[in-house]
């Protein structure tokens, strides 16, 4: 598998639900991963959300090895995986 370098959004982010409605998503930047990368923030600022929408993106699992294509409660992440 090839190394992630950077992720940026591509599709649309205005939906109004979760995850859209999340500061991180809502305003999203280009972010060049090719270094170690540090996600900071406050509980709920989305840092989770936001990786497990470029887990669903690259189609890879996530907690408990479980993929995210088959798990029923990741279908808002699989939502923002699509636009990213």
């Amino acid at each position: 598998m090839p190394d992630l370098r950077s992720i940026a959004p591509y599709g649309d982010l205005s939906g109004d639900g979760f995850p859209f409605s999340v500061p991180v998503i809502r305003k999203p930047r280009p972010l060049d991963v090719s270094k170690t990368t540090f996600l900071v923030g406050e509980n709920g600022s989305g840092k989770s959300t936001l990786l497990e929408g470029i887990a669903a993106s690259a189609h890879l699992p996530t907690v408990g090895s479980e993929m995210v294509d088959d798990d029923p409660t990741l279908a808002p992440q699989r939502q923002l995986g699509e636009a990213w």
